[in-house]
């Protein structure tokens, strides 16, 4: 669908595509004016902040628009960001499809990719960007939605076949977004979960240690918990999150999706929640329970919920 993008009251745009967003969980679109994502592309010769891609245009909330507030989510990133973390810019649009407004307000939601890895590695934009996300399979999909099912979360864990690391189980759950190289060289996510699971010979705090930026990701596994958004890597659900791996540094991680939280859709709440909830439903996180059980990196999970608690 064409359509203006009207930037400030000094800029039109003409001409942009338009098209759903959204995810398995979030399918369920049936008309342009019902409640769904959008994601627009502008002409390529009339970029606007230096982008043609505006993915996604996001209704607020878990579900679209089941914020009420339209601030949770903006407020989960300033937490983050009060860390030093790497935080996702939002900003409030105006939608209308048809004459129609969307909602009160709808956000631009940058989404992690090169121009992201620019902003956070300027000296080390070349490595590799993971979206680290559930294998899903689907059926035909003869209706206005597509049946699937999520045979398994992003973990850490050691797959292999006849001993040696099976590339295509590991696509499902690393998917790549961005490669200076062929994208069939998982060798950063072997490394990575050879290390997670003590394959390596040496210290397991110093091997982590040499190839992952482990006060980053436990201070991101921290303000998750905090904020209750069960549905992230290192919580319940291991999904919504990027992983990039410079060639020069450490694997670091980037939130995303960031929107179960605050008392909203589901998220956890001061009831009791065990902080150290790391499960998938039965399926094994051995790797995982690794990394939160050893002492130096758990102190730094527990350091960050002194800082949150004291404020900044």
């Amino acid at each position: 669908m064409e359509g203006t993008f009207v930037y400030g009251n000094f800029r039109a745009v003409y001409n942009f595509n338009s098209h759903y967003a959204g995810s398995p969980y979030h399918q369920g679109f049936t008309t342009p004016l019902g409640p769904c994502h959008y994601s627009i592309e502008m002409p390529l010769d009339d970029l606007v902040l230096g982008t043609e891609n505006f993915n996604k245009v996001h209704a607020p909330g878990n579900g679209p628009f089941d914020d009420n507030t339209s601030q949770r989510e903006q407020t989960a990133y300033w937490l983050a960001r009060q860390l030093d973390l790497p935080w996702n810019y939002r900003r409030y649009v105006i939608m209308y499809v048809n004459g129609n407004r969307r909602g009160q307000v709808m956000e631009d939601s940058q989404t992690p990719g090169s121009d992201v890895v620019e902003q956070y590695f300027p000296d080390d934009a070349d490595g590799d960007l993971y979206k680290l996300q559930p294998w899903f399979e689907f059926d035909d999909g003869s209706t206005g939605s597509t049946g699937f099912d999520n045979k398994s979360w992003c973990t850490l864990n050691n797959y292999v076949s006849a001993g040696v690391k099976k590339l295509a189980r590991y696509r499902w759950n690393f998917l790549k977004r961005a490669t200076q190289r062929t994208a069939n060289d998982y060798s950063n996510v072997f490394q990575l979960t050879d290390t997670a699971n003590a394959l390596i010979g040496g210290d397991y705090t110093t091997n982590m240690d040499a190839i992952v930026d482990t006060e980053e990701w436990m201070r991101i596994f921290a303000v998750e918990h905090a904020t209750g958004n069960w549905d992230s890597v290192g919580y319940q659900n291991s999904q919504n999150m990027y992983g990039y791996k410079p060639q020069r540094g450490k694997w670091t991680l980037f939130i995303w999706d960031y929107n179960i939280v605050l008392g909203n859709s589901g998220s956890h709440g001061p009831d009791g929640n065990n902080l150290f909830n790391i499960s998938l439903n039965g399926q094994d996180q051995g790797a995982m329970s690794r990394f939160y059980s050893n002492p130096k990196f758990r102190r730094a999970y527990l350091r960050t919920f002194k800082e949150l608690a004291d404020g900044p």
